[in-house]
């Protein structure tokens, strides 16, 4: 969860980048943008459609205060049965 109140803002939103590969860096993994979209309390989401497999995700935050964004979220584990 990122408290930074202008992520949730016009001009804010999520990176999501995902990898098969663990320990990737955010420049060679697939990127997902995920802005926002809504009102104050809306939440934001997206649904990757991904081939069976494992996958490494790593999750960053933008806003207009910071658009390069913060400093990448851990990296967990997915298994896509």
């Amino acid at each position: 969860t990122n408290h930074e109140a202008t992520v949730n803002r016009t001009g804010g939103g999520y990176r999501v980048y995902y990898s098969n590969t663990p320990n990737f860096v955010l420049g060679s993994a697939t990127l997902v943008n995920v802005p926002y979209v809504g009102g104050p309390s809306s939440p934001i989401t997206t649904t990757l459609a991904l081939a069976p497999g494992t996958y490494y995700i790593k999750v960053v935050a933008y806003s207009t205060l910071n658009p390069a964004g913060s400093a990448p979220s851990a990296e967990i584990q997915v298994v896509v049965p």
